[in-house]
């Protein structure tokens, strides 16, 4: 927990150990674990209706009054799926709504890795102190600075289970101490053979990171190249955790050489920097020439998916390019738009300025309409081709990064609605991303390239989070549940 200014004074409660870490100091003096040692009071916090707050524009006041004078009981900072930001923190201001359960003790060992550290007696039993969750004592909690309000936990609020324990330590440090035996006669030397070393007789076994990033100082086993800035990984390791071993031949490689060495050399699997970091802790990479059969299946999705990536690399292959033919002028698509408009008759201009909610009352004259479409156009661009918003060769998937070797490689979040007007964000998503994103940050709205062509002319597909009223009827068929209604608007019906 922390106190701060970014969604109003209040105390600040954290989803995650690894966020709540963050705002962590060093405890010194009266703590079994000794020096270097970090205290992290773990609650159960209601949140009740929720002020739900996922982008960078609000304001810390109004965010406290609707919750001291509103509707609300808490503000939930939500900067995942909008800003991408790893974590979720909520804020509460009335000291009812926590409830602490326990204190953990830990140290941080490594600089990637946080492990927790319990506090061990001389058994070797670990334990943790529990608390009780009411009757709290007024003052400031020991070591937790800085939370008005936040009430004290006494030690003679502890339960008994832990006061026994407490008090029965001393007895058990004695008891771990053996008793010296009587003195036995002496008996006649033995030879016993020296033991090898424990160095030698037990090798430490190789902790592998998950997932297999390439970091800093760890060269590319094609280029050499090991970095020159260590706050981002520069590329992956061949390696995947399975069952009872781990498979991939452990080199490195970075995004530079992903990219550009040749399928002969290396194979047809690639990654980009975003897909691998879209997976979470379920990525994982290796090369073509280093997966086995099932695999190649689980990286595409499965049989039907390998076979249509497999097919796309073969034609990528194939094709030679035309020096002899000179290239073609791109075509302005603001200009082909304009070009576009010309050529409709009044009913199709009028109706244009509707779908752009653009007045044309005061107009009777067609090339009066035109002048006002074309002054619309210049605004808001051009229009998108009627029908289903199928991703064509060579468009870009906003997620992995990747090009499309083929048309129908996946869709583009949008809708046409029956008053013409274009819902959703626009954004490409392939069918591999589609399936594979994970769901916290991408939604539950997802869709095969079986099921959208089966649709025909009336297929549509948006990201959850652009979903208006009415839109999860049309597309589930039923009427949207009262929980993602409230994930999606941070309103609710109840």
């Amino acid at each position: 927990m922390q106190q701060g200014p970014l969604y109003g004074y209040g105390v600040y409660c954290a989803e995650s150990s690894t966020k709540a870490d963050e705002y962590a100091e060093e405890i010194r003096g009266g703590l079994p674990s000794g020096e270097g040692c970090h205290a992290m009071l773990v609650c159960r916090v209601v949140g009740g209706l929720c002020r739900i707050v996922d982008t960078n524009e609000f304001d810390p006041d109004d965010l406290r009054q609707d919750v001291l004078d509103g509707p609300y009981h808490s503000v939930l900072g939500d900067r995942v799926v909008k800003l991408k930001k790893p974590f979720r923190e909520i804020v509460v201001h009335d000291n009812n709504q926590i409830f602490p359960e326990f204190i953990l003790y830990y140290k941080r060992l490594t600089r990637m890795v946080i492990r927790m550290l319990l506090c061990v007696d001389s058994l070797g039993h670990a334990f943790m102190q529990q608390m009780m969750m009411g009757g709290m004592m007024p003052g400031l909690m020991p070591g937790m600075p800085g939370l008005p309000g936040m009430p004290a936990i006494s030690e003679q609020q502890t339960t008994p289970a832990a006061e026994k324990l407490r008090a029965s330590q001393p007895a058990v440090a004695q008891a771990a101490e053996p008793e010296a035996l009587p003195s036995a006669p002496e008996a006649a030397p033995v030879a016993k053979a020296k033991e090898p070393p424990p160095s030698l007789s037990q090798p430490k076994k190789e902790v592998l990171e998950w997932p297999a990033w390439l970091r800093f100082g760890a060269p590319c086993s094609v280029c050499g190249d090991a970095s020159t800035a260590d706050a981002q990984p520069h590329g992956v390791i061949c390696r995947r955790r399975r069952k009872n071993t781990v498979g991939g031949c452990g080199k490195g490689v970075c995004w530079v050489c992903m990219e550009r060495e040749p399928r002969s050399k290396f194979g047809m699997v690639r990654t980009t920097r975003e897909e691998f970091e879209s997976l979470e802790e379920s990525a994982w990479w290796m090369h073509e020439a280093c997966m086995e059969p099932s695999d190649l299946r689980a990286y595409f999705g499965g049989e039907k998916e390998l076979a249509e990536a497999r097919a796309a690399a073969d034609a990528s292959d194939t094709v030679v390019p035309d020096k002899v033919k000179t290239k073609e002028p791109d075509v302005d698509p603001l200009e082909a738009e304009q070009e576009r408009i010309k050529k409709m008759p009044v009913k199709e201009l009028k109706a244009y300025l509707d779908r752009h909610n653009t007045s044309h009352a005061d107009l009777f004259e067609k090339p009066d309409l035109l002048a006002r479409a074309l002054e619309v156009a210049l605004k808001s661009g051009p229009e998108p081709p009627p029908g289903p918003a199928w991703m064509k060769s060579g468009d870009i998937c906003r997620l992995c990064g990747k090009p499309q070797m083929q048309d129908e490689g996946g869709v583009f979040c949008r809708r046409r609605r029956q008053d013409g007007r274009i819902a959703g964000c626009g954004e490409a998503i392939c069918w591999r991303c589609m399936k594979r994103a994970p769901k916290d940050a991408f939604g539950k709205v997802r869709c095969t390239k079986e099921e959208f062509a089966g649709l025909g002319q009336d297929a549509w597909w948006m990201h959850q989070h652009c979903f208006e009223d009415g839109d999860w009827q049309d597309y589930f068929g039923e009427p949207e549940p009262e929980e993602e209604r409230w994930r999606r608007t941070g309103e609710s019906n109840w």
